[in-house]
């Protein structure tokens, strides 16, 4: 069986849980990316633990999960996008009412990483360790 290693996908017409409406235009722009490999995966956990270790936390459980999970999101794209992000995805640019769009985001990353997941329902990494759950299958 031949799996497609790449995805290219949109927002800006997704549904907003919390208003009932499109995200819409302030969220226009695809995502290109392509599915991670071990490499990704070391790079994706390198550039997380920097962008939570910038500013002198190095335990990881002082940082709120939302904010860990703010800096896996920003990793996993910035990582694996085929081409340049839509300009909206900046961090420097968004502020806690596109909390929301971000998880789309992740929603969408983890929609077509479950493609590449056993059947089983398995989500353990090679370690055993569950990562795969968020990030390489």
């Amino acid at each position: 069986m031949a799996f497609v290693n790449e995805t290219i996908f949109s927002i800006e017409s997704n549904i907003n849980e919390e208003t009932g409406e499109p995200f819409g235009e302030k969220y226009r722009g695809t995502f290109a990316i392509r599915r991670p490999n071990l490499q990704d995966k070391i790079a994706i956990a390198s550039k997380q633990a920097a962008a939570l270790s910038a500013y002198g936390a190095s335990n990881p459980n002082m940082i709120a999960p939302s904010v860990q999970m703010l800096a896996k999101i920003f990793a996993f794209i910035c990582t694996v996008s085929k081409e340049e992000p839509p300009a909206w995805f900046d961090a420097t640019k968004l502020h806690d009412e596109d909390e929301l769009a971000l998880a789309e985001v992740w929603s969408e990353v983890q929609t077509f990483l479950r493609t590449f997941r056993p059947k089983n329902g398995s989500t353990a990494g090679a370690a055993g360790d569950e990562q795969s759950e968020n990030m390489v299958p």
